[in-house]
């Protein structure tokens, strides 16, 4: 019995250890470690960063769908015509309005959804913050192809807590700055 009991002493604890303080003994580096990983897991993330977090849809959005359209021979012409409504015919509000949306999400995903007439798309992406410039202005840096390499710098500027101006990832070849409020 005494051989079967010291083939496992190396395997159970040793009570003299158990009796001091064994998390005392352990190396600094490790303690800031531990920190690290602590504050990492606990959801500390940056301040400036979560401002953009979220939906935001864009304002006057059937201004822009009268835009992009335009019918090109009468944008020849220079003569633009408002799209007319058929009284005769009913109208659904919600799927008929024009809308752009951008979802900021906090795991760096980005959706794109835009419905601006002819123009029916959803784009998904990744958006990560490069800088922010107080009290104001955030340069974000978006993907808009998830394999995707290629990456858009835009400039995001805040009229308000609620409102944004900038150029939508989706649209960055046109630098058009449009304003959009969060959801």
């Amino acid at each position: 019995m005494i051989a079967f009991s010291n083939f496992l002493r190396p395997i159970l604890p040793n009570p003299t250890l158990s009796k001091s303080k064994p998390l005392a003994k352990l190396p600094s580096c490790m303690w800031m470690i531990a920190a690290l990983a602590f504050l990492l897991l606990s959801g500390c993330t940056d301040e400036n960063r979560q401002k953009i977090v979220g939906s935001w849809t864009m304002i006057k959005a059937d201004r822009l769908a009268q835009r992009v359209n335009v019918d090109p021979e009468s944008a020849e012409n220079g003569q633009i015509e408002e799209a007319k409504s058929n009284p005769a015919e009913p109208v659904s509000e919600e799927a008929d309005l024009p809308m752009m949306t951008l979802d900021f999400r906090s795991s760096g995903q980005l959706v794109t959804t835009t419905k601006l007439g002819k123009i029916d798309s959803e784009k998904m992406g990744r958006w990560r913050m490069i800088k922010f410039d107080p009290p104001s202005t955030m340069t974000i840096e978006c993907y808009l192809d998830q394999q995707s390499d290629q990456s858009r710098q835009l400039e995001v500027t805040w009229i308000d807590d609620e409102t944004i101006r900038m150029t939508p990832p989706n649209m960055s070849g046109q630098k058009m700055k449009l304003n959009f409020k969060k959801q």
